[in-house]
């Protein structure tokens, strides 16, 4: 038993040999050692924010604590450098201390001090696992000379005979066991035991390393009452509100109760409970013990029997850490709104009637009349608010049109990039594919969830943006899904899942239309209208995994989620599974798109976690620009092999031909007509109000309009609708323009249109009836008109 004496002896001799070693080579040489100094630059980019409030010094610090974790971490590169030549400089009582620490790898752990035995010796206590360890470290006595921590968390390695802490030493004030578990679940919603807690710093220790910028906020008390967050959550079948009320102050809003205790709802307790009738849930919070206790005991008390023992416990300093470390809102009860949301009912509009009504009262409108809503909303059978909706919409446009002449802008074309051709993807054979195994099929519900919830854990908008964009190909087909992270700013986050080369065409048109306005310094406003005309991306096909609150689900979602069994918990933590079919209202994607789906995000982490490795995985830099990676299967499956291809975008993908049929006397009925000197702008452009109609899928009206450039007068305007599709939309407008221009009995001299779509499909059918159609970059009649109608609806 070596005194605490000689321990200090062999502690100091270690901590020499260490300086040698680590701090003067070997931390150098892991930084420069397959690319692992940029990697970890890249994950320290995340936490820019947090250092700012650390300072260059200490993020400095916390940089060679990282690479000495890298190094000495159970698996870490120490196995591979000590079979490198470059250590062989290393002899003697060195080379012996690499060989020790290489049997007993480094580790981090949150400890609070049981003892201290001797000067900078302490017995040390793991939170999570209740092992017990000597460590030795100056640091913590320094620290504890000036603060009083009440948890520690340290990286620390063996020396033969005790532990010894590497680097800085982090210490909290005001964070215990249950804080840092809270802000693990935060980093991991799937994670459920506290054991699972010390594997999963030791897989990415840095979020946790940022809790050191929480370190000196202080224990918040009222009187005698330490003020934090605690909650209870339990199953509740139904729950008798009337009786509550001789304790209780109860209100209702969207199927949810709030319960207020009478004399501890008010501060400093905030005792409430919160009864969701559709979920069975029954919740309880508060910002003391007491009123946690009194508020469990006084509603036992109405016959129930709920344990008075919170499931959550936070400090306020570790949500205010939490969110600056992850820079978003922490909100634990995602009730506590809810009662000043509004409501907005959804009206229900049928296409042929809206269509009638606007044919019954656009002559007055244009006349300068106030038309008979109330008389034309009854021969059309159009519901009468919906009917002074519209009117409204269109003669709120005509109101502020005159006068407002906006300068003429200059036209300018984006640039497009030429492309070289390349090879194509070799289609899957289909022969004998099965996407999942047959014993997989059981627990299809909960992987795909699972993987939902891992994608997340990855957070790649945070080393992403959407234009970072990579593929996988489906086993048995030609079809890629093209994957693009969402959320860089923040705001929303998700993936899309863009289909085919359609999809992923449209997708980047619709960016580059984006960065052009926002080079032209346009609104945001504007940047919004342009998602409503052609080319936005509610008429891309696409699937989208986001993440956002339970009370923001989809009754399909909530559903799929139930039946997984897999759980979430917190605000924008929940995953919604959307699929958007070109022109309709996003919905829950059918089984087979599912499988495709879960194929997919199986791929999808694979390349995230290679990413998060390789800086230049998924973009090579010997291959042209446009360059974008593609994940393709090989094998019959389930079990397939992937591979990874390079491919260069082709300028012909995402093309579309239309199949135009006119009546022959349309186009010729029309160019007997005068012209009247009259130039028009004709758009078309997304209505953002579903139609819902009985067995049929809800889906988005498309407006088809014309509005005289001189006088901004709307000289037509038609619903269309997607049904069945898309593309036999587009093929119909042709004729519907032949029909509109032909019932204003004249030809115009010219017709601006602004959508390459819209130029395509009229040019040569226009011309050849002697109405010339011209491209435009700007209508900014035009998109007066549609702003006003939009925000009417709204």
């Amino acid at each position: 038993m070596k005194t605490y004496d000689e321990l200090r002896d062999i502690c100091e001799r270690t901590s020499r040999i260490s300086e040698r070693v680590i701090d003067n080579f070997l931390l150098a040489y892991a930084a420069g050692h397959q690319g692992l100094g940029k990697q970890m630059e890249r994950q320290f980019d995340r936490f820019r924010h947090v250092g700012k409030k650390l300072g260059k010094e200490v993020m400095n610090m916390l940089r060679s604590q990282y690479l000495a974790h890298r190094v000495f971490k159970q698996e870490g590169l120490l196995g591979k450098f000590l079979k490198h030549p470059a250590l062989d400089r290393f002899t003697g009582a060195e080379r012996d201390f690499l060989l020790q620490q290489h049997k007993l790898p480094w580790r981090f752990l949150f400890s609070t001090i049981v003892d201290s035995p001797a000067e900078d010796f302490y017995t040390m206590e793991d939170v999570f696992t209740g092992k017990m360890y000597l460590l030795f470290s100056p640091g913590v006595s320094r620290i504890r000379i000036a603060a009083s921590p009440v948890l520690w968390f340290n990286l620390i390695g063996f020396n033969g005979f005790c532990w010894q802490s590497f680097g800085p030493v982090a210490y909290y004030k005001s964070f215990v066991a249950d804080d840092i578990f809270f802000f693990a679940t935060e980093l991991n919603p799937h994670m459920e035991e506290a054991d699972e807690l010390n594997a999963d710093v030791e897989r990415n220790p840095l979020p946790y390393m940022m809790l050191v910028s929480g370190a000196d906020y202080p224990l918040t008390f009222h009187k005698e009452d330490e003020l934090l967050f605690l909650l209870a959550e339990h199953d509740l079948e139904a729950l008798d509100t009337a009786t509550l009320k001789t304790g209780f102050k109860t209100e209702y809003e969207k199927g949810v109760y709030r319960i207020s205790h009478k004399q501890w709802a008010e501060h400093p307790h905030f005792a409430q409970a919160w009864f969701d009738e559709q979920k069975k849930l029954l919740l309880f919070s508060a910002m003391t013990l007491r009123g946690f206790e009194r508020l469990v005991k006084d509603f036992n008390a109405f016959g129930h029997n709920f344990p008075a023992e919170p499931y959550l416990r936070v400090h306020m300093s570790m949500l205010t850490t939490a969110s600056e470390i992850l820079n978003k809102d922490v909100v634990l009860n995602e009730y506590l709104d809810l009662f000043q949301l509004d409501s907005d009912p959804d009206k229900d509009k049928v296409l042929e009637d809206i269509n009638a009504f606007i044919a019954l009262v656009l002559p007055d409108i244009n006349a300068g009349l106030v038309p008979d809503i109330e008389e034309a909303a009854r021969k059309t059978g159009v519901d009468p608010d919906t009917a002074r909706s519209v009117v409204e919409s269109v003669m709120g446009s005509l109101d502020k049109i005159p006068g407002k002449k906006p300068p003429a802008a200059k036209k300018k074309t984006a640039a497009k990039k030429t492309l070289p051709a390349i090879r194509q993807l070799p289609p899957q054979p289909a022969e004998g594919v099965r996407l999942i195994a047959d014993e997989d099929k059981i627990l299809f519900d909960l992987h795909l969830y699972m993987l939902a919830g891992e994608i997340r854990r990855e957070v790649p908008w945070e080393y992403l943006g959407e234009d970072d964009v990579f593929g996988v190909q489906l086993p048995g087909k030609d079809l890629v899904y093209f994957v693009s992270v969402m959320g860089g700013a923040g705001e929303f986050l998700g993936l899309s899942f863009y289909r085919g080369y359609e999809g992923l065409a449209g997708f980047l048109e619709f960016r580059a239309e984006i960065d052009r306005l926002s080079d032209l310094g346009q609104s945001d406003e504007s940047i919004f209208l342009t998602s409503l005309l052609p080319g936005g991306l509610l008429t891309v096909p696409h699937l989208m995994l986001s993440y956002t609150d339970r009370d923001h689900l989809e009754k399909e979602d909530l559903a799929a989620i139930k039946k997984s069994g897999a759980r979430f918990r917190g605000r924008g933590k929940w995953p919604r599974i959307e699929e958007i079919i070109p022109g309709y209202v996003g919905g829950y994607p059918s089984g087979d798109v599912l499988r495709e789906l879960f194929l997919v995000m199986q791929q999808v982490l694979i390349v995230l976690e290679k990413d998060m490795q390789d800086e230049q995985y998924m973009i090579r830099e010997d291959d042209p620009a446009g360059t974008i990676l593609i994940r393709v299967p090989s094998g019959k499956g389930p079990r397939f092999r992937w591979k990874d291809h390079y491919l260069v975008a082709d300028p012909a993908w995402g093309e579309t031909s239309y199949s135009v049929k006119i009546l022959p006397a349309s186009s010729a009925a029309l160019s007997r007509l005068l012209e009247a000197g009259q130039e028009l702008q004709l758009e078309l452009f997304l209505l953002p109000s579903p139609v819902r109609e009985k067995g049929s899928r809800d889906y988005f009206p498309f407006v088809l309009m014309m509005v005289d450039k001189l006088t901004e007068l709307i000289v037509s305007m038609s619903v269309l609708s997607p049904q069945p599709d898309l593309q036999s939309m587009h093929e119909s407008i042709p004729q519907k323009v032949l029909d509109e221009l032909i019932k204003t009995g004249h030809r115009p001299s010219k017709i601006e249109v602004r959508s390459e779509l819209l130029f395509g499909l009229l040019e040569e059918i226009l011309e050849k009836a002697g109405c010339p159609v011209e491209r435009t970059d700007l209508m900014p009649q035009m998109d007066e008109a549609i702003r006003s109608m939009i925000s009417q609806r709204s």
